[in-house]
């Protein structure tokens, strides 16, 4: 499934680590889905982004762009 997310709709962009499993971005906006606490569960939900084993750049690009749009846009961070 593909969705568009609008930057001005975001409401918080968060980064999920783990030592053992793999890493993702989770974006809150309204209408996603609440977190659970369940990292399965978190990390394959339409409004996360799981990061590779192998290759993260893409992601970590990603994740520079809207850090980036947020500090133009005057947000806290």
């Amino acid at each position: 499934m593909e969705t568009v997310i609008l930057l001005r709709g975001l409401v918080a962009v968060h980064l999920v680590r783990s030592l053992l499993l793999v890493q993702f971005l989770r974006f809150t906006y309204a209408g996603a889905p609440a977190a659970t606490g369940h990292y399965l569960r978190d990390a394959f939900a339409e409004n996360a982004f799981m990061y590779s084993l192998a290759d993260n750049r893409p992601l970590m690009a990603m994740q520079a762009r809207i850090v980036a749009a947020a500090r133009e846009a005057g947000a806290p961070l």
